[in-house]
């Protein structure tokens, strides 16, 4: 006995098949709607399941069968067939039918039922396997690293992945039916952009690579590359259009970090060269000048100018020593300290220097594990550049467990817009007498705790500094 099928590989030959039991079991099959069914049959060993290495099942398990001479004796005399229909591991009901064969009409009957059921099941399990694909696609576009967004012919946003948010900021709902625009920056909206893109797209087939500038929801540009491919209806119209973008953002932000990191060995190599070459001369010109000055006891105009002198040949010397400072490699050398007692002396030392108000905010005390001898360089810099451009500073300190942030405030006349990009750079000041040193300092001590420094200002809203650190650097 052949065993029962219902795939759809198998309908040749169950079309073909004779066994009037093999068709009684399609039938079966068909008319009851159970995806498996086991029988049983008799044999001169007793009665079995038809499948093989199946265990043999106990008489007493059984009805009673006619005294018989062999199952092949008992079907070719037309004596009667006793087969359990199972299901699920389980005996439902007995069929018991005559072994005579099935006639011409029941025979016909029965393939012709199995005939109408043919493209049925064939196009079930299609659409089983279409509906498989659709999800796993679903999966891979939602899920994607890459932004992936569906506009339609009419220019209108159809899908939108979570990617796609976290470059943009809109939530699918909110974009789903809008027109492409939305994502432009808003000089080139309603100006045919959107429609070049899908004739381009349209002509060739993909756009590869295109590096274009979009609009985030909160009025950001975003420097993107997007690769387009159409998606083309019966003869060969186009129907929509995939969008893959990537933000290129990270990528330019490590390029300048790159750049900016070479920049920086070059100054500090050549800073340190020149600094080591100029200091021993200025040392000897201010001991000479002193030397001078203390034998000669000028007064008037002359006292006036050896001032003047040594002012600045101690304000060259200094900067000698920030060349010098800037230009070595920190190394941080960490230890448990209280972070509020260093604020707290720092800005107790500058506002007695300054006589300016200096107000602390934060948790005190606030443990942190660090180099409290480099963290003070880098408050005493921030500190002093407030109260210098504000008249008085203010430092809030917030931490949680992994991290702690302290801002330094000030109420003056802000940075203009074309300076901030220009902040860390080695020598770039916008004060008189600046060298240019400090906040490239500040940042090369920041970054060896594994922080991160940032300035955020405003032309007549002040300015405030936030350096960013880890709790722990071990």
């Amino acid at each position: 006995m052949e065993a029962t099928s219902t795939a759809a590989d198998d309908w040749p030959s169950l079309l073909s098949a004779t066994d009037p039991l093999h068709l009684l079991r399609t039938r079966l099959a068909f008319d009851v709607g159970f995806e498996e069914l086991a029988f049983l049959h008799r044999t001169p060993e007793g009665w079995r399941r038809d499948d093989a290495g199946s265990r043999p099942i106990e008489e007493k398990d059984l009805p009673p069968a006619p005294a018989a001479q062999g199952f092949e004796a008992q079907e070719r005399l037309g004596s009667t067939l006793r087969a359990a229909f199972r299901a699920g591991g389980h005996v439902w009901w007995w069929i018991v039918r005559r072994g005579d064969p099935f006639s011409d009409a029941e025979s016909a009957a029965i393939l012709g039922r199995l005939r109408e059921w043919a493209p049925a099941m064939a196009l079930r399990d299609l659409a089983q396997d279409l509906d498989a694909a659709r999800g796993q696609l679903d999966l891979i576009l939602r899920h994607s690293a890459d932004a992936i967004i569906l506009v339609d012919a009419g220019n209108r946003i159809r899908f939108f992945n979570g990617a796609a948010t976290e470059i943009f900021g809109y939530a699918a709902e909110e974009v789903i039916g809008l027109h492409y625009d939305i994502l432009l920056p808003p000089d080139a909206r309603g100006k045919g952009e959107a429609d070049r893109i899908r004739q381009a797209v349209e002509q060739s087939g993909t756009v590869n690579d295109l590096e274009c500038l979009r609009w985030s929801k909160d009025g950001k540009p975003l420097a993107l590359k997007v690769t387009g491919a159409a998606v083309r209806g019966p003869g060969g119209t186009l129907v929509s259009r995939f969008s893959f973008i990537r933000d290129l953002r990270p990528i330019k932000k490590l390029r300048e970090e790159l750049v900016r990191a070479q920049s920086l060995a070059m100054v500090g190599e050549l800073a340190a060269s020149v600094a080591h070459e100029i200091r021993n001369p200025l040392a000897s010109m201010l001991a000479g000048l002193e030397t001078l000055r203390s034998e000669l006891h000028p007064s008037g105009a002359s006292d006036e100018m050896f001032r003047k002198l040594l002012e600045q040949i101690r304000r060259l010397d200094d900067t000698v020593e920030r060349l010098l400072v800037f230009a070595k490699p920190w190394e941080v050398s960490p230890r448990d300290y209280d972070l509020d007692a260093v604020i707290r002396g720092v800005a107790g030392m500058l506002g007695r220097e300054s006589k300016s108000e200096i107000r602390l905010r934060g948790p005190a005390p606030c443990p942190v594990f660090g180099d409290p001898q480099l963290v003070e360089h880098v408050l005493v810099n921030l500190i002093r550049n407030a109260v210098e451009a504000g008249g008085a500073a203010e430092v809030e300190v917030s931490a949680t467990e992994a991290n702690v942030e302290i801002a330094v405030r000030d109420p003056g006349p802000g940075i203009a817009p074309e300076h901030q990009a220009k902040l860390f750079r080695p020598f770039f000041t916008t004060k008189a007498n600046g060298t240019g040193l400090g906040l490239a300092t500040c940042q090369k001590i920041v970054q060896a705790h594994k922080g991160s420094i940032r300035i955020s200002s405003a032309p007549g809203r002040g300015t405030e500094a936030t350096v960013r650190l880890p709790r722990a650097v071990r």
